[in-house]
């Protein structure tokens, strides 16, 4: 039994042995093959075509977007179904996060002098809000010939979209502002309107759709259009060949 024991010890150690020097002998073919490939590997490294890069000629601020907007429950939401029929329009769902990053933007302007010290500089913010805002809406859905962004709560920053994306256009819904707080109240979309205080979302209407109004106006009519709700319920393909025609595309398609 001893014997038995000590040979199975001995047996052991060689194939610990043998295990051993396979490893090492592997270490060093592989190690030579490395050497022998180096020049091969630096060589390939050295192409630029070989790198992936980041934002390379990035064309994002020039490309032809459909920003639709307005007050909360002015026909938005329908603005972007009747758009969405279209075959050559992608006019998918709100991509919330907009309204942060065009908040976090403007936050950032007041930091101009700071931000350029770091490298940072307006043009740079403004290609990385694009890119992001862009990325979001490619990413959303399949491809498009274009793409159409509709988040009422962004309009707030509409002159900082028409800055941003200068080939694009916009288009505001705007609802009589008595039908407009009574919707949205009635679907509870906004915590801030109540049934107790209607005079005062009302003056927020006024004051939040004079304010888009004036932005509208300032990015000029060849970009920025107002669509009334109730013309677009009662004639919605008068109202839609109108909203096509400023945008330049085909109404025969709709």
């Amino acid at each position: 039994m001893f014997l038995c024991k000590k040979g199975n010890g001995v047996n052991s150690r060689v194939k610990l042995i043998i295990l051993c020097c396979v490893c090492i002998w592997t270490l060093i073919i592989v190690s030579k093959l490395i050497i022998h490939n180096q020049p091969e590997l630096t060589q390939k490294m050295d192409k630029s075509e070989e790198i992936p890069k980041l934002f390379v000629d990035d064309d994002s601020r020039n490309l032809p977007l459909i920003f639709i907007g307005g007050h909360q429950s002015s026909g938005t939401g329908l603005l972007r179904i009747l758009l969405d029929v279209h075959p050559m329009i992608r006019c998918g769902p709100e991509p919330i996060v907009t309204r942060e990053i065009l908040e976090l933007r403007r936050r950032n302007t007041q930091k101009r002098d700071w931000l350029s010290q770091s490298g940072i500089t307006e043009n740079l913010l403004d290609k990385a809000v694009s890119g992001f805002i862009v990325s979001i809406l490619k990413d959303m859905g399949p491809p498009a010939d274009r793409l159409c962004h509709k988040d009422p709560s962004s309009y707030i920053y509409l002159s900082d979209l028409g800055e941003l994306f200068p080939k694009a256009k916009f288009i505001h819904a705007v609802r009589d502002g008595r039908g407009a707080i009574m919707s949205t109240i009635v679907r509870n979309i906004n915590p801030k309107y109540t049934s107790d205080d209607i005079l005062g979302a009302l003056d927020q209407w006024k004051s939040f759709t004079s304010q888009i109004i004036k932005d509208c106006q300032h990015i000029g009519s060849h970009r920025c259009m107002t669509v009334r709700y109730e013309c677009l319920v009662i004639n919605p393909k008068r109202e839609i060949q109108k909203i096509l025609s400023k945008i330049q595309f085909n109404h025969m398609l709709i």
